[in-house]
Parts: C-alpha cells; structure tokens; sequence
C-alpha cells in the first residue's frame, strides 16, 4: 500500500510534459516501431512532435494513421526536404514540454525510457542526463550494449552532478543527442539549436550543453536502442562529407569560443 502512495506521489511530483521530437525522411520501413516505442511509454505526459521532411514512401501515411488513433502525436509535413538539423529545429519550435528528448524514427526506446530519465533530471536537476544505450545489429540480429558512460572519469565521485570540467573526453567522444533528455529552460537560455545540414548536425548542438550545462548527470541503465542496418556506411560518410566538415569545423569554433582548447590536449 504504501509503495503505491509513493508511486502516485512520484507520478504527481514529475507531472511536466516532455517533447519527444522524431525527424523522418523516407523511414516507412521502421517507423512504427519508433512510434510504438513512444506510444507505449509508462509515463503518458508526453508529446511526439513528427516532423515529415517531405517523404517520398509511405511515412507521412503512417504518421497520419497513428494520429488518428493518439492525440499526443502532432505531424508536421515540410513543403521542401530541408534535412534533420532543420526538421529538429522546427520540432524545438513547436515543442511545448518542460523536457526535450529525440528519437531516430529508425531506433526505439525502451518502454520505461521517460519515466527512469525524467525521474534523473528531476531528482538531481540538470540541465540534461546522459544514458546508455544497445545497439541492434540488423544483418545478424544481434543486440548489444553499447556503453557510453564508461568513458567518463571513473574517479568522479558524484556522477549525479557532473560539468564539463571534469569530464573534457565527452566533448569529443558522446555527442549523440537521442541518449539523453534536456531541460527545455535550458536550451532556450543558451539559444542551443542544430545546424540546418543533413549528417553531424548533433555534434555542435552537444558540445554546447557539455559547455553550458551547470551539471549534467549519468544513467547507467541502457533506454535506447540505435539500428545498424546499412553495411555501407563508409559510402553514406563519403556523400555527406561537406556538412561532417562544417559541424566538425563548428565544434572547434565553439570551444574556442568557450576558452576550452586545452581540452583538446586532455
């Protein structure tokens, strides 16, 4: 009895909304597993924000039916492909939650994802928290943890506030951004949105909030499953060299901005 009062409490205390923003392009074949994924949360206080970047398959069809059927899902269909740095952008804009999190329209969450992060963020206060995440090996079928905390000092003490300072090495080696949640306050005030390219425009939008965060913190527990189903990666990172390029070259200029090249020596 009395874990169900504290469970009603919890659920009470952490009523915030949290923005969950999918940029799709073309992903018809995975889609409703990303959707199902969000759907099915056991936090319910949330909203997925479904931006189309005018596909070509079936997608918008899908986001559509899965409207229908769940008011918290808002679809949004871009006149022009703009590619995912614009696409998030404008989910950012439309976003309404007190909390933002991403989601690949090709991965998928764990079913607990919200409710385990948004109880990190909301217990310790950061500007954003960082989890672990597996990877599911398509051609093999094959999953596996893939664990990005480990990187981290393991001589910090409190893993619960954490800042750039003591943590140089996620500058340049985390900068995914679906394996975390953000303090939507916070974005804001740091004016920390993507650059409008087609691959890397994660990378700059990370080493900010490593940058301005006043503590971030980490989960050990694995919430989010990336898809490797292409074998031909080397060719994709060929035809997109351009904007790695730029958000690599933009990363650098942030840092320096920032005073923070001896991070790099580190």
């Amino acid at each position: 009895m009395q874990s169900k009062v504290f469970d009603i409490l919890r659920v009470i205390f952490n009523n915030k909304k949290i923005s969950i923003i999918i940029p799709i392009y073309n992903m018809d074949k995975y889609l409703q597993d990303a959707l199902n994924s969000a759907v099915n949360q056991t936090y319910k206080n949330i909203e997925i924000i479904c931006i189309d970047d005018c596909s070509t398959d079936n997608s918008l069809k899908i986001l559509n039916e899965y409207a229908a059927k769940d008011k918290r899902i808002k679809v949004f269909h871009l006149e022009k492909n703009r590619g995912t740095g614009f696409a998030r952008n404008y989910g950012l804009q439309k976003a309404k939650g007190t909390y933002i999190m991403f989601l690949d329209p090709d991965d998928y969450y764990e079913h607990n994802t919200c409710e385990t992060a948004l109880n990190q963020i909301s217990k310790y206060k950061n500007d954003f928290v960082m989890f672990n995440n597996y990877i599911y090996y398509e051609l093999t079928n094959e999953k596996k943890l893939q664990n990005r905390i480990h990187i981290i000092d393991a001589s910090i003490s409190d893993r619960n506030n954490i800042t750039a300072e003591q943590a140089p090495e996620c500058l340049i080696r985390v900068y995914s951004i679906w394996n975390k949640i953000f303090r939507k306050k916070f974005l804001e005030k740091n004016n920390i949105t993507f650059t409008e390219t087609t691959s890397g425009e994660d990378q700059p939008f990370a080493i900010l909030c490593f940058l301005k965060a006043k503590s971030f913190s980490l989960l050990e527990e694995p919430l989010y499953t990336l898809r490797k189903y292409r074998e031909h990666l080397p060719e994709r990172v060929f035809k997109k060299w351009e904007d790695i390029y730029i958000n690599w070259e933009k990363c650098y200029d942030i840092i320096s901005e920032n005073d923070k090249n001896d991070f790099f020596m580190k």
